[in-house]
């Protein structure tokens, strides 16, 4: 379901329900208003074009390749980045679900880039972005503020690409359940709660080298710093004694007056 509306020379769309075919959200078009449930299934590919702000109302979410194959291609750029938010007039987490991706995913034809994603966490899930044995890349990413987990993976089919992205202030940064691999480089992981990286599998080892956790002496947890938290099964050696430099070629959108690191 789509909806039009306009104010002057501002104009909005509102989304809801099921994407079967293929569609594109514009920038003339933001900002999006998710007011019910996007659900991309069909083959479908949803594109969002850079500078997009996607705003959600409580407790809806975006789903791909959840209920039937799709994919997201919401790639953003250095100085015109995508944002997904909440709608609420003061957000905090939990607000809204997160995207989730689920095992039907076109891991191929899935990115996310120069994106942020905030204020998730609402429902069963708990996190800001969901990969149910889906391995989406999300590179030059913020991941933040979310009720839960920043970046929840599950299953071994679950291989993320997370990279040059600042992973911060949720309970866990990224978590890693059920022999999920993700792949977690040159970011920044700081003041995430409870732990910065978290593996409950001994199947694998979660690799998570050249991240910066916060401080110069490494990650907590089972490592010997004092930085953020990490859990056995994770390789964290070795570390950034910097915040990385990759991370200062994200401009935060002016089109979200919460979009700051």
């Amino acid at each position: 379901v789509l909806t039009i509306f306009s104010t002057g020379t501002t104009y909005a769309l509102n989304h809801s329900g099921t994407i079967t075919s293929s569609e594109t959200w514009t920038l003339a078009g933001s900002p999006h208003i998710v007011t019910g449930t996007v659900d991309v299934r069909n083959g479908a590919t949803l594109t969002i074009n850079p500078g997009c702000l996607v705003k959600f109302n409580y407790s809806t979410g975006l789903y791909i390749g959840l209920n039937g194959g799709s994919a997201l291609n919401a790639v953003g750029t250095s100085v015109d980045p995508i944002t997904f938010t909440s709608n609420e007039s003061s957000p905090a987490a939990g607000d809204w679900q997160g995207i989730l991706f689920g095992n039907l995913t076109n891991d191929g034809s899935t990115t996310v880039h120069y994106c942020t994603v905030e204020y998730g966490g609402n429902g069963d899930n708990n996190s800001n972005v969901y990969c149910a044995s889906a391995s989406p890349a999300l590179q030059h990413c913020i991941i933040r503020n979310s009720d839960g987990y920043g970046i929840y993976t599950t299953g071994s089919a679950a291989q993320p690409l997370i990279s040059c992205s600042a992973i911060t202030n949720n309970d866990y940064g990224v978590y890693a359940s059920d022999s999920a691999n993700p792949t977690i480089g040159d970011c920044s992981i700081t003041v995430n709660t409870t732990y910065g990286v978290y593996s409950d599998s001994s199947s694998n080892t979660i690799d998570a080298e050249n991240n910066w956790w916060g401080n110069a002496d490494g990650p907590g947890g089972v490592g010997s710093g004092s930085g953020d938290a990490v859990s056995s099964y994770v390789d964290f050696t070795p570390w950034r004694t910097a915040f990385d430099s990759c991370l200062l070629t994200i401009d935060l959108s002016p089109l979200s007056g919460t979009n700051f690191v």
